[in-house]
């Protein structure tokens, strides 16, 4: 059975099933973000590329504002990577493992994962509040604030941080749903 979405309708109980479509809607908030930083991106580098060829002068800015708009665009993605299940995945050794062997060590592997993004996260925070905080710019020909790049950073570290965690304990249920992702695919 599949919801509106296309992704398959989650099984469990009423908390499991509002945290995994919490999940997914966090998701998608952050996958749309990212998308609409590429567009703005793409917008922004036409509109360069345009000026320079008729005027010669872009966009003032445009280069310190495209390095902002990519850390939006590559952070906000994350969450949304990891629930879709398309991030780069090596199942070189697992799929030489029984089946509870190769769901161990993917546990073991994703509890590592964890612990790095929880504490990349929490050092994204610390840097994103004290860079907002201080109304942080980046100078160059324009002064673009960079603050809001650093807390989609912390954003996206802690959406990638609640899907790793979703997908882990998902994976070690043995009577698991399909996994949170739109996608479907079960690993």
């Amino acid at each position: 059975m599949a919801s509106a979405a296309g992704a398959p309708t989650p099984r469990g109980t009423p908390q499991e099933i509002t945290v995994v479509s919490t999940v997914r809607r966090a998701s998608v908030a952050l996958a749309v973000l990212s998308g609409l930083s590429i567009v703005g991106l793409m917008l922004l580098t036409s509109v360069d590329v345009v000026l320079r060829a008729l005027v010669g002068s872009g966009v003032d800015g445009s280069i310190e504002i495209a390095q902002v708009a990519l850390v939006a665009t590559v952070f906000a993605g994350v969450m949304s990577s990891e629930v879709a299940h398309v991030h780069v995945r090596t199942p070189l050794l697992t799929e030489r493992l029984s089946p509870r062997v190769a769901r161990l060590v993917r546990a073991c592997g994703s509890v590592i994962a964890i612990g790095i993004v929880g504490w990349s996260a929490i050092g994204a925070w610390r840097v994103g509040l004290e860079s907002a905080r201080n109304g942080e710019f980046q100078f160059g020909l324009t002064q673009i604030p960079i603050w809001p790049a650093k807390l989609i950073v912390a954003i996206g570290l802690t959406g990638l941080l609640a899907a790793l965690a979703l997908n882990l304990y998902l994976g070690l249920r043995r009577d698991a749903a399909a996994p949170v992702g739109a996608q479907g695919a079960a690993t």
